[in-house]
């Protein structure tokens, strides 16, 4: 199969659409990451999806909207979804609810419950509006690498896999969406992203938990390991930043190591420094370094940085811890 990278316009958007409707896949950029989608109600197009990125069939798929009004079609509303979809959506917020019998549980990997978002990218709304039904969408690498933040990272994993990738530039953000259990009392942040759990407790006027590394996967990113380089990497929390500075040295007699310090702490000369960009270089620096070293130690985002949460969360699945209890 051939791969084709074409510029986001009416007329890329309409040939795009045009697949999905055919039962086809396509990538698509959002203010997230890029997104590997298909016709949410077709089951068997879902099954490409899984297919063209070697994913587990238990690790669910995330619903994407292009309105919030829409949101009633695939999943029941409740009082608080309804709060977070007024004060949030369109944005990088993703609520797991109980789904409608329109949704094939190819797309929630058999359970009664279904993640829904509303991307705030303005041309991703526009590719979902033109497909005429939601879409569903993981990230659109392999299974475990790191998430693609441009059509070249989509190309490089996905070549000769899917028929079309629409290229709109580099993501803003840079990193999935915050992901919330609304099925359970109290909400359960199943994914940190760049919505915080202190945000969203005021929108809901209660509280919410952290997930807990147990039963079945409500959302993506929750029981493998997740945006793995192609080298070794291993994670040190903030607080160990020295044993990290140590553990470098002693690679480096054999190895070329690059220290990704996220810490705002000045570690090592030869650290790779992301804490000022938040979340938006993460997973490209984690594709370049994997080209130009054999080891990567990261060190974590201390607590109350932007986006420290996800960041590590984030981290911490490449190094293949598949929890953060």
């Amino acid at each position: 199969m051939q791969t084709k990278i074409i510029k986001y316009s009416s007329d890329s958007i309409a040939e795009a659409a045009e697949i999905i409707k055919d039962g086809g896949i396509v990538a698509f950029k959002t203010e997230t990451v890029y997104g590997l989608g298909a016709d949410a109600y077709n089951a068997r197009a879902v099954a490409s999806v899984f297919a063209a990125k070697g994913r587990p069939q238990d690790n669910p798929l995330i619903v994407h909207l292009s309105d919030a009004g829409e949101i009633g079609g695939v999943a029941v509303l409740t009082r608080a979804a309804n709060a977070l979809a007024v004060a949030l959506m369109p944005g990088a917020i993703t609520m797991v609810l109980k789904k409608t019998e329109r949704i094939p549980y190819a797309v929630t990997s058999g359970l009664e419950t279904v993640a829904v978002r509303v991307p705030s990218d303005p041309d991703a709304r526009a590719f979902i509006r033109a497909c005429g039904v939601p879409i569903a969408a993981p990230s659109a690498n392999l299974s475990g690498r790191p998430s693609p933040v441009s059509a070249q990272d989509v190309y490089a994993d996905l070549k000769g896999r899917i028929p079309l990738i629409l290229d709109g530039g580099n993501c803003e953000i840079g990193l999935e969406s915050t992901v919330i259990d609304l099925t359970v009392n109290p909400p359960v942040i199943l994914r940190p992203g760049g919505v915080s759990k202190g945000e969203i407790e005021k929108i809901i006027g209660g509280t919410c938990e952290a997930a807990k590394a147990e039963g079945a996967a409500k959302s993506p990113g929750m029981k493998y390991r997740h945006y793995a380089p192609g080298i070794p990497l291993e994670f040190y929390p903030y607080s160990e930043r020295g044993a990290a500075a140590a553990r470098a040295r002693q690679f480096a007699a054999h190895n070329r190591v690059a220290i990704l310090n996220a810490s705002g702490v000045s570690v090592d000369n030869a650290s790779v420094d992301i804490s000022g960009a938040g979340s938006a270089r993460l997973f490209s620096e984690l594709r370049r370094l994997e080209t130009s070293c054999d080891v990567i130690i990261a060190i974590g985002a201390p607590d109350g940085a932007p986006c420290a949460d996800a960041v590590n969360n984030r981290l911490r699945k490449a190094a293949g811890k598949t929890s953060d209890v």
